[in-house]
């Protein structure tokens, strides 16, 4: 046997070689293809990452300026209600007269989608919303209590005032703070 060992050693040697040679080549392309794999899977991971980004970026930027024209509408609509009211208990109009007008000034739609925007996209807002929905209700409530009791018309004149001036500070500021809420995504 060792004879033939002898004689056939270089044959086996190069066999073994060449064999041992294959295998490391197929391990070198199977590590090859684990690695190839793995970094297109972070390379998609990455991509789809930075698309997500994108359309949550274009998403926000089109609810910020949606909220911001709903809200801007809103106040607008909820100070003309405002001087409605003080005007008729100014008596500059009558009863007639700010019930027609009223109607224009309606925000029942808008407060709802405001509200909506705001929870689902802004909710840091949501504290100073309130705020200022508050003072709204506050004065609409003062109203009616004028409407049925004559004696509150110098009350409510002075508390309506006194809310229009808290409201302006405060809807600016819900504005600025959705400005910077909204940069974020720019």
């Amino acid at each position: 046997m060792a004879e033939w060992f002898d004689t056939n050693a270089s044959a086996i040697i190069a066999a073994s070689a060449a064999l041992l040679a294959a295998i490391i080549a197929a391990l070198a392309a199977f590590g090859g293809a684990i690695i190839n794999n793995n970094s297109s899977k972070a390379l998609r991971d990455g991509q789809f990452k930075i698309e997500k980004w994108k359309a949550n970026r274009e998403l926000y930027l089109n609810k910020a300026e949606e909220l911001f024209t709903l809200f801007d509408k809103w106040h607008d609509n909820a100070h003309q209600v405002m001087l409605l009211q003080t005007f008729r208990a100014l008596g500059t109009k009558t009863k007639e007269q700010v019930l027609e007008e009223w109607d224009k000034f309606d925000n029942r739609i808008i407060q709802p989608r405001i509200k909506s925007l705001i929870y689902l996209y802004f909710p840091d807002l949501a504290d100073r919303f309130e705020e200022i929905t508050k003072i709204i209700t506050e004065v609409n409530l003062k109203y009616a209590v004028f409407i049925s009791d004559d004696n509150e018309k110098a009350n409510f004149i002075i508390l309506s005032q006194k809310k229009a001036t808290e409201l302006f500070p405060l809807a600016s500021q819900f504005r600025t703070e959705l400005a910077k809420l909204t940069q974020k995504h720019i």
